[in-house]
């Protein structure tokens, strides 16, 4: 084994731990106070490595970034349903009265002949005339009847001044007539006791003019017609509206840790 060696605190000498006295200068060793220097020595060295622990776990010796939520104010824009009011259209049907124009037909007469007596000689014709008037007028007609009073059998004739015959009839006695007007105008009845007739002939005959005329009347109806009218609606809106809120964002920091913190939280 090696053998442990010292220094002479009086020379600087080497000597051996087990040496009591210097053998370069020849004082006492003074173990005690060397041992004493030692343990000073040893004492001093941990409180070193004490002091060097303590400052890497609890001095800031290392700058590190971290995050805080901080609390800020900010204008939010919200929406609220809003009633309001607005005059919408419609149509609806609304009744009136007005007088509203149609046709009719209406019925007339006149008496042309009423038991006219005609008294025709022997040889000769006798004629009765009226005036006819068809304008304006629809279904029209002349009825009447001639009848031999006396004389016997005579002959029956109806035309018009534009030389229409409507009726050319002989050995007439008693004989009921119907014609049509073609036209307005002056329309003869003639009684004829020419040959072979050997008697004066009295003869009576009726006649009527009938028609029908178109006549434009007036009268109240109801109709309907369609109109806008307008109401009241409720209808809604979302309106924008503003309002503080409290929000939270992130904040960057920066501090210094120690060494010891760095690697058990970094």
């Amino acid at each position: 084994m090696g053998r442990c060696e010292m220094k002479c605190p009086h020379c600087g000498a080497t000597v051996s731990q087990s040496d009591n006295v210097c053998p370069a200068c020849k004082r006492p060793l003074g173990k005690e106070r060397f041992w004493r220097r030692k343990t000073i020595a040893i004492i001093l060295s941990s409180v070193l490595v004490i002091i060097v622990v303590l400052v890497m776990s609890f001095a800031p010796l290392k700058r590190v970034s971290y995050t805080v939520m901080e609390q800020y104010q900010t204008t939010e824009t919200y929406y609220v349903t809003e009633p309001y009011t607005v005059q919408e259209p419609y149509t609806e049907l609304e009744p009136y009265t007005t007088q509203e124009p149609y046709t009719s037909s209406v019925s007339k007469n006149t008496i042309l002949f009423i038991g006219q007596l005609v008294t025709v000689p022997l040889g000769s014709s006798q004629q009765l005339s009226t005036y006819i008037d068809i304008s304006n007028k629809i279904n029209t007609r002349i009825e009447g009847n001639v009848r031999a009073i006396s004389g016997g059998e005579f002959v029956f004739r109806i035309y018009d001044d534009r030389g229409y015959r409507y009726i050319d009839l002989g050995g007439v006695t008693n004989y009921y007539f119907s014609i049509s007007p073609i036209w307005t105008g002056r329309y003869y009845f003639q009684f004829d006791n020419t040959f072979p007739f050997v008697t004066t002939q009295n003869v009576r005959i009726d006649a009527t003019y009938y028609w029908q005329e178109i006549v434009t009347e007036y009268r109240t109806v109801t109709q309907y017609r369609e109109v806008t009218k307008y109401k009241e609606v409720t209808k809604y809106r979302e309106v924008p509206k503003q309002r503080i809120v409290w929000k939270e964002k992130p904040v960057p920091y920066f501090k210094d840790v120690s060494l010891l913190e760095y690697w058990l939280s970094y």
